[in-house]
């Protein structure tokens, strides 16, 4: 289980820059996230560096590299490509999927992405012969 607040800022995990200090969403933000703390890679941002390609539908904006809060995290969560477990999101209302449940890494250092109410990411779920999305609705939230 990962431990929040970090006590050292997390390394962007597409440029390595390390980030001096976290940021909090503005009281305003749309999603209900007003207040989070969060970091983002402001070279990626700055330079416009172009994120992973997580599905054909959904990619992080541009820096971003994670929450440090507990929202979403729970022990019971799978674990991501890092062992931690992962975190249950929530995607924003100027996404591809409004509200839609996915679950993604809880610190930010791997390309872990599910849409699936199992976990599985699209590589897992293609395996197993099982469809790509089954549109679960988030419940830790």
């Amino acid at each position: 289980m990962p431990i929040f607040p970090r006590s050292t800022p997390p390394q962007c995990p597409r440029c390595n820059w390390v980030p001096k200090y976290r940021d909090e969403v503005k009281p305003d933000n749309p999603n209900g996230n007003a207040g989070r703390p969060y970091y983002i890679c402001f070279m990626c941002k700055k330079n416009g560096t172009p994120d992973v390609v997580r599905t054909t539908r959904e990619k992080k904006k541009p820096g971003w590299i994670a929450w440090d809060d507990y929202i979403g995290v729970q022990a019971s969560n799978r674990a991501c490509e890092c062992g931690f477990a992962c975190r249950q999101d929530r995607a924003g209302v100027d996404s591809y999927y409004p509200g839609g449940g996915f679950w993604t890494c809880a610190v930010g250092g791997c390309d872990y992405l599910s849409f699936r109410r199992d976990g599985l990411t699209d590589e897992e779920a293609y395996r197993k012969g099982a469809p790509r999305y089954d549109g679960f609705e988030p419940w830790l939230l």
